[in-house]
């Protein structure tokens, strides 16, 4: 499932984009809904868009018979993002590094 606000003269100003993964949530007996994407053109930051469509889709899951709603945030993201998920009452499931090297 995906959401898209859009402005009046028809701009997309931000977008939402969901999956369920049904065979993954019977293999590890949960219900849940995935966030891969939550996206907020500049112009249109700071005004609640992003908590909008973030809502909007858990409430989607939650209609769906969904009990969860993951995402994956890098936690140095400098858009503020992690307040955001924070500030919805998103709590650390776990912890990832990555590593890279220019070759």
């Amino acid at each position: 499932m995906t959401y898209l606000a859009m402005t009046d003269d028809g701009q997309v100003a931000g977008v939402c984009f969901n999956e369920v993964h049904s065979e993954e949530n019977l293999a590890l007996g949960v219900q849940q809904g995935w966030i891969r994407s939550l996206a907020v053109r500049r112009p249109w930051r700071k005004q609640g868009l992003g908590t909008a469509l973030l809502c909007a889709s858990m409430l989607a899951f939650r209609q769906a018979g969904l009990d969860f709603a993951g995402l994956g945030v890098d936690a140095e993201n400098l858009t503020g993002a992690l307040r955001l998920y924070e500030q919805l009452d998103f709590t650390v499931f776990s912890r990832y590094l990555a590593y890279n090297k220019t070759v």
